[in-house]
């Protein structure tokens, strides 16, 4: 025996055969003269194959012989047409094979039964007879891994990035369904969470109790599994997560309140950093500050500025209904999205239908398609632009200020700002101290009524205006 290849974990019918080209190979170079396999549908379920290998015989006079029946006739007409047909017999039992397998899925998504391992939320319970065979499973709740999900869904409906959700659960030691590479002791272990995998896991149509088959989610179908949430916060999430207007910058997490979000009030810039530290021209270590990096000429404290900004900002979540303005659409225009995208939809069935049955032709077909696809992409757009902003609103309310100090990420208080309030920092002379009403604060919708602050601390319910310097 010359070498052995092994392709026990590689299909015949689907994809490439490394072993097998590599007994081409061999064949083709003279190394090998005869080959020998189990079965010869375990050579080649392909006809093409099977021609290859006569072909190879003709040209290079190899044999061939399978375990159990001896030498096969590669070389008169009558060994090449039993060869031929042995192989035509493996490719039709093949596609029966699949058909029965593709009927028998289909028949199993359409009773809502699960297909496959048990993903990332649930676990798989087996019921068996006395003898130890299985005799029927069901797929409960983990309770653990499902929870770990609802906090996410409830972090992002905070107002928290899926980027820092996928922090924040890596910090409280919540890891992913992905498992590393084994190590020395060919181990594996979870895998921290990243964005893609948190947004894979949370799109996930079966989260919502829902069944997909072929990509496709099955209309009326419901699964035979506890669902982890109701439908319409799979819905939420699908809109939300795939909005192409949300921010996909993998850049560093941000660290400060106001980088990025303040404006320089003599450049005009956004480009507002924090400098940690520097050196002064005395030898003292001065404090971290804002600072502007297009005209660099705007220079503030920062824990100044933020307590000016925060402060504002609990006085508006203090009142009643500080957000209701914010977190609700225009129901009639989701309505009238809703039943333009139903009905563009319906034209598409309605069209496929007639193709079907070969009432109506490709181009007419396609037409409609034409027609529809830009109906239904408006309208979702619609849809979209009415769902519920992703704030924060549990910070709103008489304990605004101790949710703001004690519960209140980063992201949750950036998220708010750049809702609620545009900043602008404003030029001063040097050498004078720091100077609240330079720091101004104004709404950026007319129903935030926001309190003014004066050089002295004191509010007033009035717009702000920006005093001389």
């Amino acid at each position: 025996m010359v070498e052995t290849f092994d392709e026990n974990n590689t299909s015949a019918t689907r994809g490439t055969r490394p072993e097998y080209q590599r007994l081409v190979a061999a064949i083709r170079s003279g190394r090998i003269t005869a080959v020998v396999f189990w079965e010869q549908d375990r050579y080649s379920r392909s006809v093409r194959e099977t021609e290859d290998l006569l072909d190879m015989a003709q040209k290079f006079g190899v044999r061939a012989a399978s375990s159990s029946g001896g030498e096969i006739d590669l070389t008169s007409p009558t060994g090449r047409y039993n060869t031929t047909m042995a192989g035509a017999a493996a490719r039709k039992e093949t596609e029966q094979m699949s058909k029965r397998l593709r009927r028998a899925f289909d028949q199993k998504a359409a009773a809502g039964l699960p297909h496959g391992a048990p993903p990332y939320g649930w676990k798989r319970v087996k019921e068996v007879d006395r003898s130890g065979a299985v005799v029927e499973s069901h797929d409960l709740l983990d309770e653990a891994q499902a929870q770990v999900i609802r906090d996410a869904v409830t972090m992002l409906r905070g107002g928290t990035s899926l980027r820092a959700t996928a922090i924040a659960l890596n910090e409280r030691g919540l890891f992913s369904p992905r498992l590393s590479h084994k190590d020395a002791d060919g181990g594996r272990h979870p895998l921290p969470w990243a964005s893609i995998t948190l947004k894979q896991v949370l799109l996930r149509a079966r989260n919502a109790g829902l069944r997909t088959h072929r990509g496709v989610v099955l209309e009326g179908v419901t699964g035979e599994w506890p669902p982890i949430f109701d439908v319409d916060t799979h819905h939420w999430l699908v809109t939300t997560l795939n909005d192409p207007r949300r921010q996909t910058n993998k850049g560093s997490t941000r660290k400060h309140l106001l980088t990025g979000i303040a404006i320089c009030g003599r450049c005009g810039s956004n480009a507002i950093v924090v400098n940690v530290g520097r050196i002064g021209t005395n030898g003292k270590h001065q404090p971290p500050a804002y600072v502007c990096q297009t005209c660099t000429r705007i220079r503030r404290k920062q824990s100044d500025v933020d307590a000016v900004v925060e402060e504002v900002l609990i006085a508006i979540l203090e009142r009643p209904g500080a957000l209701d303005h914010l977190v609700t659409g225009n129901a009639d225009d989701v309505a009238r999205a809703h039943k333009a995208k139903v009905d563009a939809e319906a034209n598409m069935e309605f069209a496929a239908d007639q193709f079907g049955h070969h009432r109506w032709t490709a181009a007419q077909v396609a037409r409609v398609n034409a027609i529809a696809m830009p109906e239904i992409a408006e309208a979702e757009a619609v849809i979209a632009a009415n769902q519920p902003a992703a704030l924060p609103v549990h910070l709103a309310g008489p304990n605004a200020k101790a949710n703001w100090y004690e519960t209140a990420t980063l992201d949750e208080k950036r998220t708010l700002i750049r809702a609620l309030v545009t900043v602008k920092i404003m030029p001063v002379g040097p050498g004078r101290s720091f100077d609240r009403s330079l720091i101004e604060i104004r709404p950026l919708r007319p129903e935030i009524s926001q309190p003014r602050l004066r050089a002295d601390g004191v509010r007033g319910d009035v717009p702000p205006r920006r005093s001389g310097h």
